[in-house]
């Protein structure tokens, strides 16, 4: 693995450790309130979850934005197969 892309996971993983630290989601009563649907629930941790998956989808649509493979990659050889079959 290259150097740069071993920074760049420890730094995304350093920022989403601290976005865990300073809102409060590392409190185990949180987690426990959250996982407590028929009792006194938590909305708090969906909320953060539901902004976590709103960043991703932002990232993949920029990522996606002119770009018409944005992760190129080789078929397998059962992909080929598959597609060789399929397409006779």
């Amino acid at each position: 693995m290259k150097a740069g892309k071993l920074v760049l996971f420890f730094v995304a993983g350093g920022l989403f450790g601290t976005g865990l630290a300073v809102s409060g989601m590392t409190d185990p009563a949180r987690v426990i309130g959250f996982l407590d649907v028929f009792g006194a629930w938590d909305p708090a941790l969906l909320f953060v979850m539901a902004g976590a998956v709103g960043v991703y989808g932002l990232g993949m649509l920029i990522l996606w934005t002119g770009n018409a493979d944005p992760m190129p990659r080789q078929k397998s050889e059962l992909e080929a197969a598959v597609s060789y079959v399929v397409a006779d």
